[in-house]
């Protein structure tokens, strides 16, 4: 155990974390509206239970980040870190950690280019993100 908080899956996130074993990213399609969203048990638009899951690109840009110096449980010896949030090309906004750049306020903008990688902590597989391009990983 490396003592970091971890997501807790659900019935309506079983299928999201199957698919990041696989080292996917899927979600959730509204069949009425075409809205794609994180996992529930509705559209979080029209409140619509017709979905489909479908597999994502895994590519976004950049629309926030953070440098936080104060690690929460289990991140104290990795501090400073970028926490990010990302426009996913279909829609949906995910929040992650961005690894393969310095950690310095100048290494990153609002539209950056960034593509989804998985990193396996205690079983479960943990989307993260690295500049377009990039190979790297954790």
């Amino acid at each position: 155990m490396s003592g970091k908080l971890l997501p807790n899956p659900t019935p309506e996130t079983r299928i999201y974390w199957e698919k990041t074993a696989l080292n996917e990213l899927w979600m959730p399609y509204c069949q009425t509206d075409g809205w794609v969203f994180p996992p529930r048990f509705h559209c979080p638009t029209c409140a619509s239970t017709e979905f489909e899951w479908r597999q994502l690109s895994g590519r976004g840009t950049i629309a926030s980040f953070i440098i936080t110096h104060r690690g929460g449980a289990g991140y104290q010896d990795e501090v400073p870190y970028f926490i990010i949030l990302v426009d996913l090309e279909e829609g949906p906004r995910l929040v992650g950690n961005l690894y393969g750049v310095p950690v310095e306020p100048t290494a990153v903008e609002v539209g950056m280019p960034v593509e989804v990688f998985f990193e396996l902590r205690d079983g479960i597989h943990l989307p993260q993100w690295r500049p377009a391009g990039s190979k790297v990983t954790i």
